[in-house]
């Protein structure tokens, strides 16, 4: 998968909502890294509560 591939499909998940892409194309271009890897919607579990999720809208892995 190429570099804009991957970010086309990490910001699509995001795309209903508004101001989160907004946010997070600006953080992605404030950054100006080609080379930085993001995941949007990233699913978080909490280690000492079973069953627990969130969602991280901007993960840097």
């Amino acid at each position: 998968m190429s570099k804009t591939d991957y970010i086309l499909r990490s910001l699509s998940k995001i795309t209903k909502k508004r101001w989160e892409h907004y946010v997070i194309n600006r953080i992605f271009h404030k950054l100006d890294d080609p080379e930085i890897e993001f995941v949007c919607q990233q699913c978080i579990r909490k280690a000492n509560s079973p069953g627990k999720i969130y969602l991280a809208d901007l993960f840097f892995p």
